[in-house]
């Protein structure tokens, strides 16, 4: 459950970083592409849970099944892209963390010679 409120909590603020420029990054942003489609889908779907009065209409429910469908895959698609981001994220945390030990060796190197 924790690992689920952390992430729900660095998509938050990834959505919220990305919303705040929307014109630049819906082109180039795979979560925007597919947060659409998500939208998409639960319209269409809440579309036809206004729609249906009760009757037995087996093109609806195919449908409501297909759109249900294709909803759980967009839904995995954006928990493997959480995924990568986050051993993205990992990567150059990992990579920040050399960077500073490097500085601080030569800052270290620096103030042996004198120079600091």
């Amino acid at each position: 459950e924790r690992v689920l409120r952390q992430l729900q909590g660095k998509i938050a603020r990834y959505l919220d970083k990305r919303t705040k420029t929307p014109k630049t990054m819906a082109g180039h942003d795979p979560i925007y592409k597919k947060k659409d489609v998500v939208k998409t889908i639960q319209n269409q779907v809440d579309d036809l849970q206004l729609n249906d009065d009760g009757d037995e209409n087996p093109g609806a429910r195919i449908l409501e099944s297909e759109l249900i469908k294709e909803r759980d895959e967009t839904i995995q698609e954006l928990r493997e892209t959480i995924m990568l981001m986050e051993v993205k994220m990992k990567k150059l945390e990992q990579l920040v963390k050399m960077k500073d030990s490097k500085i601080e060796a030569l800052q270290a190197q620096l103030e042996q010679a004198g120079l600091e």
